[in-house]
């Protein structure tokens, strides 16, 4: 039983270190969308408005709003290196779920 408690440390410290050496350090051109996406609901609530489309009036759903408030509140809290590291952790938590399940 002790045997395999260790062994399953070890797996889980693995998973997590190679997890957050393959998330990318560069982000995608949506983040800067997203961060500013999230600061708009955050301070204006979901008004079902693009505001950052070159067209005007266009409506959108808003499908992931959640995530994008937390990425704004971790970018304005943290920066860029919590962005990544929320990423990491992300990443990480859904890698051990998988772990887990098998």
């Amino acid at each position: 039983m002790k045997n395999k408690k260790l062994r399953n440390l070890i797996a889980v410290i693995l998973i997590v270190l190679f997890t957050f050496s393959v998330v990318p350090k560069t982000f995608q051109n949506d983040t800067f969308y997203v961060i500013e996406l999230g600061r708009s609901i955050a301070n204006n609530g979901v008004d079902l408005q693009d505001h950052y489309s070159i067209h005007g009036n266009l409506e959108y759903r808003y499908p992931h709003w959640a995530f994008d408030v937390i990425n704004s509140l971790v970018f304005n809290g943290l920066g860029y290196t919590g962005i990544y590291i929320f990423t990491g952790i992300l990443a990480s938590i859904f890698v051990l779920l998988v772990f887990w399940n098998m």
